[in-house]
């Protein structure tokens, strides 16, 4: 065989000249990576990691407040769509105040950190909000109170969150 073998071949570097990639895609898409990617620029390499832990925290504490509610909304007295409107409605303006400050380029804590804010958005409000509940809520009212108060609920947590998402946003200061 003589004389050392490269497993890598020298690529060039700046722009890949047209037809380059032809035969050569493992090079080359190893190469265009690296292009996107420089060494100076590269994010933490447990960064990935670090947003799924963050993640994970988020909806178990979402999840708990989500329970707190609900308690106390039953030791209210109120029926059960009262707390899963609740928690829709509060998920929806702490994810818009998020956004919103995120947006307008803030520089408080949740903004400048990446898992930080993918525990509150993604998250405490993922699992805060409750969905999935909202259609059980739904279906269970028509079954037991009729059309009626299964549309009012539908109408109620729509118009509700959609006007507390505007009110959040429109005082945003990016507005």
């Amino acid at each position: 065989m003589g004389g050392p073998h490269r497993i890598q071949p020298h690529v060039p570097r700046g722009p890949l000249p047209a037809g380059h990639c032809r035969g050569h895609a493992a090079r080359c898409f190893h190469r265009l990576r690296h292009m996107a990617h420089p060494k100076q620029t590269r994010r933490n390499p447990h960064q990935p990691r670090m947003n799924f832990i963050a993640v994970f925290i988020g909806g178990g504490l979402g999840s708990l407040a989500r329970y707190a509610l609900g308690l106390g909304v039953n030791k209210l007295g109120w029926l059960s769509p009262w707390g899963t409107l609740a928690s829709n409605v509060l998920a929806t303006v702490l994810l818009l105040t998020l956004m919103a400050q995120a947006s307008a380029g803030a520089t408080g804590w949740p903004a400048k950190s990446q898992p930080i804010f993918l525990l509150l958005t993604v998250g405490f409000c993922g699992a805060f909000s409750t969905f999935s509940t909202f259609a059980a809520d739904t279906l269970n009212l028509h079954a037991s109170h009729g059309l009626a108060w299964s549309v009012a609920n539908v109408v109620a947590n729509v118009a509700l969150c959609i006007a507390a998402g505007t009110i959040v946003w429109m005082n945003s200061p990016t507005n």
